[in-house]
């Protein structure tokens, strides 16, 4: 999928890093073709990386697969892969992480990007038959129009590959306030939909980009949707 011949002809990037991640640093791009100037955001990983669950693909490699594969509005570009000099790199669209200018965010742009990250989510739950595993600020991305993009597709398994042994081995890395307790006990819960491990993280990830904005007079019932997230989507008992 990548290679050094694989590499954008005339991008150039730049080398201080917009982000720096666990597993990539985030960096500013461009292609200059003839008068035209195409912006892109270039994702930066080593090769190898230490631990049993990245033994076949490393996570941008992995990342890299899943945007390839899975197209949708709402979820990052993908737009070209290559290795170079023993890194890897992944070009996708120009987009900025979220924790960057959410709080210039109002609570109607804030809405608005939460029900984008629905609809990623509901195309990797019922067209892919996926669970993402780590819905989170740091997983998603705003485009230059203000459109919430989700990424951050390491952790990303098939539903008929999601079991104990692969929540044990991604845990350590995955966003830990929105991992429930009872992710194991609820995994063995054969009348449980598998979507559930999103379904939580959805609701954490709700009541966090929304927790300063309290009851906002621009968006109505607010305060009862966070509710919602808290209780609801946020339950844990095992016995549902």
């Amino acid at each position: 999928m990548g290679n050094d011949q694989s590499q954008l002809p005339g991008i150039e990037i730049e080398e201080k890093a917009v982000e720096v991640s666990d597993f990539w640093t985030q960096h500013s791009a461009c292609i200059l073709n003839s008068e035209i100037v195409t912006n892109l955001s270039v994702f930066i990983g080593e090769l190898f990386i230490d631990g049993s669950l990245w033994a076949v693909q490393t996570p941008l490699e992995k990342n890299s697969k899943i945007l390839m594969i899975y197209r949708h509005p709402c979820i990052i570009k993908y737009v070209s892969s290559w290795q170079k000099n023993s890194k890897y790199y992944l070009a996708v669209e120009e987009v900025t992480p979220l924790a960057h200018i959410l709080p210039t965010l109002n609570t109607l742009q804030i809405c608005i990007g939460l029900h984008s990250i629905l609809k990623a989510l509901h195309f990797l739950h019922e067209k892919a038959s996926s669970s993402h595993n780590n819905i989170c600020v740091a997983s998603i991305y705003v485009t230059k129009s203000g459109s919430w993009k989700l990424g951050g597709m390491e952790y990303l398994c098939k539903y008929k590959d999601l079991d104990q042994d692969y929540l044990n081995k991604s845990r350590t890395n995955r966003y830990d306030k929105a991992i429930d307790t009872n992710e194991d006990k609820l995994l063995l819960n054969i009348n449980k939909q598998k979507d559930f491990i999103d379904v939580y993280a959805f609701g954490v990830l709700a009541c966090e980009v929304l927790k300063s904005k309290g009851n906002s007079d621009d968006i109505p019932n607010l305060s009862s949707f966070c509710e919602y997230c808290h209780k609801e989507l946020q339950n844990s008992n095992i016995s549902q």
